[in-house]
């Protein structure tokens, strides 16, 4: 993801080539696309974490005493939602399924939420999801994040442990009522 002028790219071409995987860089514009291209590119993550969160809680609180750590794995052979990020999650259930070692938080780098700020600004359809899931950001990053990064002690950013839905349910139910 770089973006500048098309002959400081081209020049540079070889530098992006060694550094990144197979097919792994694309000149997507002038200064400052390829920025926000990867901004846009974290805004996705968040979600998708805040998605596998979401679902492995859930799971870990249904009647049916389900492997969390062998459901990772098995969705990562061929399943619609196998990522890099699935991988991290089952690696991390394997070592810990309770996932009793992560804290509750995590630090607020600004890309998340540069890119809800976006979705708002231009009034892009669904960007009340995107809200949705920064508020419940930490909640997807205790699932993901793990090591000595993870243990520091910041000035945390705290929000509800509860998850977006239960906040939308009674808003949108308190909303109704008047």
């Amino acid at each position: 993801m770089v973006g500048g002028d098309k002959a400081a790219v081209d020049r540079l071409a070889a530098v992006f080539t060694t550094l990144a995987p197979p097919d792994g860089w694309l000149h997507v514009g002038g200064i400052g696309a390829g920025h926000y291209v990867k901004m846009i590119h974290n805004g996705i993550e968040y979600a998708m974490m805040q998605g596998y969160a979401e679902g492995f809680e859930l799971m870990s609180a249904s009647e049916y005493g389900l492997d969390l750590p062998k459901i990772a794995r098995l969705w990562n052979q061929g399943s619609v939602v196998r990522s890099w990020l699935l991988e991290l999650a089952a690696a991390a259930l394997a070592a810990d399924p309770k996932l009793d070692d992560l804290k509750p938080y995590v630090e607020d780098s600004g890309e998340g939420r540069w890119t809800v700020e976006d979705a708002v600004d231009k009034s892009v359809p669904g960007a009340h999801h995107h809200r949705r899931a920064l508020r419940a950001l930490p909640l997807a990053a205790r699932q993901f994040v793990r090591g000595p990064a993870a243990r520091r002690a910041p000035q945390p950013v705290r929000w509800p442990c509860r998850t977006p839905m239960s906040r939308s349910r009674s808003s949108s139910s308190a909303r109704r009522a008047t």
